[in-house]
């Protein structure tokens, strides 16, 4: 070790680093001296070991708390797109239909969701480099347009208006 050490130190083409040489002396003191480093070896590495695998019993354990509930094999799946809107209660989704009330469309209420896609009226054609469509809300007199406009190219743009006109 100790020529291993002089050679790494003085003859060699690239020379140690300082932590391999640090490595290094410690591991001959603690060849020559035997008893002074069996406490550091023998008890306190011991506790050192303890204390880690201590840390991940409770590292794992919070884990295991903090872990979300995992589906049963047997659990209902509910896809809402699939469901008239009658159903839907019995799965927890009444903040929809309070949403609705709220806004004056509980008329809508009793519509299948695939009934809606009747009301989507497609403004663009779908290779334009903006595509545009609008869902149509009609409530008494009022009537809602929701657009959905889409930037298909690979640039930002900016000032992008719409233009609504009534033609007939």
């Amino acid at each position: 070790m100790a020529s291993i050490l002089c050679y790494g130190t003085v003859s060699a083409a690239t020379p140690i680093d300082q932590d391999s040489l640090d490595r290094i002396r410690s591991c001959i003191r603690a060849l020559t001296e035997p008893q002074k480093h069996a406490d550091i070896f023998l008890k306190q590495c011991r506790e050192v070991f303890i204390d880690v695998l201590k840390e991940r019993r409770l590292a794992s354990e919070i884990i295991k708390r903090n872990e979300m509930p995992k589906a049963q094999v047997d659990d209902c799946i509910c896809i809402r797109q699939l469901k008239p809107r009658a159903t839907l209660g019995e799965f927890g989704l009444e903040d929809d239909e309070d949403v609705g009330k709220a806004v004056g469309n509980d008329a809508l209420g009793n519509d299948a969701f695939s009934t809606k896609l009747n009301r989507v009226f497609q403004l663009t054609g779908f290779s334009d480099p903006v595509y545009g469509e609008a869902y149509v809300t009609v409530h008494q007199y009022d009537i809602v347009l929701d657009i959905l406009i889409v930037n298909q190219t690979n640039k930002t743009l900016q000032n992008l208006s719409v233009e609504l006109t009534t033609s007939g």
